[in-house]
This record gives C-alpha cells, sequence and structure tokens, in this order.
C-alpha cells in the first residue's frame, strides 16, 4: 500500500510538471530520489504553483519522510492554521544546515527575508534568491549567476518593469520598460513549462489591451493545468474582453426583450429575475428601497401587472457597461410610453430614467436591481405595496 501510495504521488507529479532537473536546495535532508523531488517542488513554489508544489512535496515525504525541505514547502504553501502546524512540525525535524537557515527565514516578517538571507552567507540558490530580492539590480545579478532557475526572478523583475514595482517593493532605476518587461517574460516561458510564465505573459498583454493574446497565453496555461485550474478565471475573463460587444449586445436584448413588448406581461418574469440573490427595486414611484428575494418578487411584479395595463412602452439609449469579470453588467436607459392604471378613466404618460443591475448566470443574463425615476415631466407608476 505504501509503495502504490508514492507512486500514485510521484506519477500526479510528473503530470504537473515536466521541468528540467532545478536544483535550489543542494545541502537538504532525504534520500537522493526525496532530494530530487523537494528541488521540484520548490522550483514549483519559486514559480507561484503551490498546489503542484505540494504534489511533489508529498511525493519526497512518501519517498522519505526526513524530506525536511518538501515539510517545508508543505508549510508555506499551505497558509494559516494549517501552515502553522505543519512548520511546528518542521521544527521537531532534523534539518541540514542550509534548510536551517531557510526555516529561520521563514520564521520573520516577510520584509526581513532579504537581509537575514544575505546575512546567512550561504551560496544555495534558494537562500541567494531570497536574498536578491533586497533591490532591483541584486535580482537581476541574480538571473544572470543563475539562467537555468531563473524564470521566477525574470517574472519579478518583469512586473516591475512593466508596472514600476514588483515584489518587496523592487523598483526598476529607469522606471517602467514594457518592451524590456515583455523580453524578461517571453525568456522566463523559454525556459520552462511553468503554467504562471503563460499566466504572466496573459496578464502583461491584457494591461496592454491585446486581449486576444492574453487569451491565447492563458490558454497555454489552462491546458498544462487543466483539473480544478486557479487559470480558468482569467481565461474566462480574457475570453469576455474578446468578445465584449457580442456581450453587450446580449444585454441589451434581453433589456429589450423585457422592456420593448408589450405583449410580455410584467407579471411573467421567472426568466428575467435572478435567482439566489436579493432583488432591489427603486420604483418610479420614488417610494422607499423594495428588497426582497426571488419568490416575493415574482408576486410583486403579478400584483403590479394587475393593476396596470401598457398601451404601450419603449426602452430607447440602452447603455451597457460591463464590470472587469464581464459577469455583470450595469445597464443605463429611458423609458417611454403609456399605461392606463386599473379604476382610473384616463391614461398616464411615462417617461423616466433608469439604471439596472444584470449578472450572468447558467450562460444568461439575469436582473437583480433596478431603478427608475420620472423624467423630464413624465410621470413613473403608482405606488405599489410590498
Amino acid at each position: 500500500m505504501k509503495n502504490f501510495k508514492f507512486l500514485t504521488l510521484f506519477f500526479l507529479a510528473l503530470t504537473l510538471s515536466t521541468t528540467g532537473q532545478a536544483q535550489w536546495l543542494n545541502d537538504a535532508s532525504g534520500n537522493k530520489k526525496a532530494v530530487e523531488l523537494s528541488n521540484q517542488a520548490i522550483d514549483c513554489m519559486t514559480n507561484l504553483e503551490y498546489g503542484r508544489a505540494q504534489g511533489f512535496a508529498m511525493a519526497a515525504l512518501s519517498v522519505d519522510p526526513k524530506a525536511t525541505s518538501a515539510k517545508i514547502v508543505m508549510s508555506w504553501t499551505s497558509g494559516g492554521e494549517v501552515s502553522d502546524e505543519l512548520m511546528e512540525e518542521v521544527s521537531a525535524m532534523k534539518m541540514s544546515k542550509s534548510e536551517k537557515i531557510w526555516y529561520d527565514i521563514l520564521q520573520k516578517p516577510g520584509a526581513e527575508h532579504a537581509l537575514m538571507a544575505k546575512k546567512s552567507g550561504s551560496t544555495e540558490p534558494l537562500i541567494t534568491y531570497i536574498a536578491a530580492y533586497e533591490s532591483y539590480e541584486a535580482l537581476e545579478a541574480w538571473t544572470k549567476a543563475n539562467p537555468a532557475i531563473s524564470g521566477p526572478a525574470l517574472n519579478s523583475l518583469a512586473y516591475a518593469d512593466s508596472q514600476g514595482s514588483g515584489p518587496r517593493n523592487i523598483t526598476p532605476p529607469n522606471g517602467t520598460n514594457k518592451t524590456l518587461a515583455e523580453e524578461r517574460l517571453k525568456q522566463y516561458i523559454s525556459l520552462t513549462d511553468s503554467p504562471n510564465a503563460d499566466d504572466s505573459y496573459a496578464e502583461f498583454l491584457a494591461l496592454n489591451g491585446d486581449h486576444e493574446g492574453a487569451f491565447e497565453s492563458q490558454m497555454k496555461a489552462f491546458q498544462k493545468v487543466n483539473f480544478i485550474s486557479p487559470y480558468r478565471r482569467n481565461l474566462v475573463l480574457y475570453w469576455r474582453k474578446n468578445n465584449e460587444a457580442a456581450t453587450k449586445e446580449a444585454v441589451t436584448k434581453r433589456v429589450q426583450d423585457f422592456y420593448n413588448n408589450t405583449d410580455r406581461l410584467d407579471g411573467k418574469v421567472d426568466d428575467v429575475l435572478a435567482k439566489d440573490v436579493m432583488i432591489t427595486e427603486g420604483m418610479s414611484s420614488m417610494q422607499d428601497w423594495i428588497i426582497s428575494g426571488y419568490e416575493s418578487a415574482l408576486s410583486r411584479y403579478a400584483s403590479t401587472a394587475e393593476n396596470m395595463n401598457w398601451i404601450d412602452r419603449e426602452a430607447y439609449d440602452i447603455g451597457v457597461h460591463l464590470g472587469p469579470y464581464g459577469d455583470v453588467a450595469v445597464v443605463t436607459f429611458y423609458m417611454r410610453g403609456k399605461y392606463k392604471a386599473a379604476g382610473a378613466d384616463d391614461s398616464a404618460e411615462y417617461h423616466t430614467r433608469a439604471s439596472e443591475v444584470w449578472v450572468l448566470q447558467n450562460d444568461e443574463w439575469y436582473l437583480m436591481h433596478s431603478n427608475f425615476a420620472p423624467y423630464d415631466g413624465g410621470t413613473g407608476v403608482p405606488t405599489v405595496l410590498d
């Protein structure tokens, strides 16, 4: 059973990465295979691929429970109480000199890590990598001294070059340089099959308005890790950015289908209102806000429909403004028309200014918030009871 467990974890780790043998920590505890797997775990960890790092770390610990570096990786990539528990287990394990330096560094706040690593005098790539975050120049020098494993440092430098500041506040001396940032990211991609490299490049392209390129790069990251993938959300985001016009058209059509059709009774809104959220309404009668769940909103719309007869109505000048992830739309428009209230002798001239929030649920747009106000001398709807 133990061997089966090891094989499962080992082959899982292999499916997670085909990165070359990156030697971040030479002086590591455990047998040869465990040290090899621990270094793979550290490589994934420095590439911010924590799930993959844990896969290698678990495989290393299965090979040799004394693989202290693997346990440190497990702690660092877990977070919260789990991280504290694992680090306490590390404190009871036998550590090599380099592991003890790494362990001691991690006990201190992040702002102190670079100085502690530098003062340790260690020449281990992992420790010198931590020390290099004292400055942009030091990190750049580290990439040249450690070209085979320079990907994570190139990534940090690229962020600094692109945005003016990177991790640990490393700052490029000559300000932003997007050309250099892109060169670093392409070099990062060429060094490793790390999905984080593709993800970082996708983010860079998106920030510079190339959502088509961002989608292609993000797809590469997603294809490398597509099971419970952390890269799926941005993949969807970039797809929506590429299809923004079609998305706005879809929202506009939903609004028009609802309001610009007098044959459609207001009472039939079960396919319009969002589910599993609170429905908020600001009626054009200017009464208090109405806030309720889906079922109550259905009843209210039905009650309103019984007391009003729309002769005609039209939503016009519709504007759709998408949220940052493309799954929320703020819609602004005006509505005009004519209705006759129950018991009234004459019809009323209706004219309002409106704003709504529509949300994407199960690949369709649904209404969760609306706010109407009388506009340009027109009247709103009569007061309704909640």
